[in-house]
């Protein structure tokens, strides 16, 4: 007579491996000095949370990027764009190219273009890299870059 295996362990193992995801995914955030619960700049010119983007150097950037998770903001010197909390914990900083500060400086070219259904402001850096973001507010977004 042979015992079954308990079928408690196979539904748990989805539990295990998302929990062992988000253990890592905050280790890993904490070891490159990023945040786990980012916050707009007090002095930022303009902000949105909830926007949506992509970049054309990462593969996971170019298959559709993040949607509608991105903290973004603008201040007098810099660019950041970074996933919210919690979508955060379940994007790797290195994987979609989504999570970046660049100086303002470093932008060569921002311009607008279709997105789907939306309207998406177009940003190109001195360096060649391209990335796009789907914003409420576009034309707030490139007075706020100097480009408005």
């Amino acid at each position: 007579m042979t015992e079954e295996p308990p079928t408690y362990w196979l539904a748990a193992w989805p539990l295990v491996w998302f929990g062992g995801w988000m253990a890592v995914s905050i280790f890993l955030r904490k070891a490159r000095g990023k945040p786990i619960f980012p916050r707009l700049p007090r002095d930022a010119v303009y902000s949105q949370r909830a926007g949506s983007g992509w970049d054309d150097r990462h593969f996971l950037g170019r298959m559709g990027g993040a949607r509608r998770v991105l903290l973004v903001a603008v201040t007098e010197e810099e660019l950041l764009v970074c996933p919210d909390f919690p979508a955060n914990l379940f994007i790797p900083p290195w994987s979609a190219g989504m999570e970046f500060q660049t100086p303002l400086r470093g932008i060569h070219r921002v311009y607008e273009r279709r997105w789907i259904r939306n309207p998406a402001v177009i940003i190109e850096l001195i360096d060649g890299r391209r990335f796009g973001l789907a914003l409420r507010r576009p034309e707030a977004f490139k007075r706020a870059l100097g480009y408005g």
